[in-house]
């Protein structure tokens, strides 16, 4: 039996899923009384962990879920999260775009994907690479490091050197 959802269907889903949200899971005098101005409530205190693989575990995942903090993930902790990568697809759209282009000049795509995926999980990963690369030079501005150090690395990938 073939799936017969689409994504115009989770899309509907979510939409009407949405509206009711407010309806649903707040008393009035609750709704009241929030602060429009705070937050996303489906915002996660951090993204989630990635494995080096590129995977997430299970645990992390219900943490990452968990938006309300009580050790329980249940559809309005859901609905919340996914609500939130809606009305923020930016969080998303440059790992997605990253990982979707499908770069036809690497050697090795597994390799390609694992780094990605382990660098694209949290700019501090990133950092920890670049970090003794400036202590080493004396450099002391991130952008331009990482900027220098992809110069080389293409240079020296056009020249089959790596």
């Amino acid at each position: 039996m073939s799936n017969t959802f689409k994504k115009s269907h989770i899309r509907k889903f979510l939409n009407e899923a949405n509206a009711m949200q407010a309806q649903i899971f707040y008393p009035d005098s609750h709704r009241d009384n929030m602060d429009l101005d705070s937050s996303h409530p489906g915002e996660s205190e951090s993204p989630p962990r990635v494995g080096p693989d590129g995977s997430i575990s299970p645990e992390e995942l219900h943490s990452h879920f968990d938006v309300d903090g009580d050790g329980k993930v249940d559809m309005h902790d859901y609905a919340q999260h996914v609500d939130y990568h809606c009305e923020h697809p930016e969080i998303l759209e440059d790992y997605l775009d990253l990982r979707d282009s499908g770069r036809e000049d690497v050697e090795c795509h597994d390799s390609y994907k694992s780094c990605c995926d382990h660098l694209m999980s949290s700019t501090s990963k990133a950092m920890d690479i670049i970090s003794p690369l400036m202590k080493m030079t004396g450099g002391s501005c991130p952008s331009s490091t990482a900027s220098a150090l992809a110069d080389v690395l293409v240079l020296l990938k056009s020249k089959n050197l790596i």
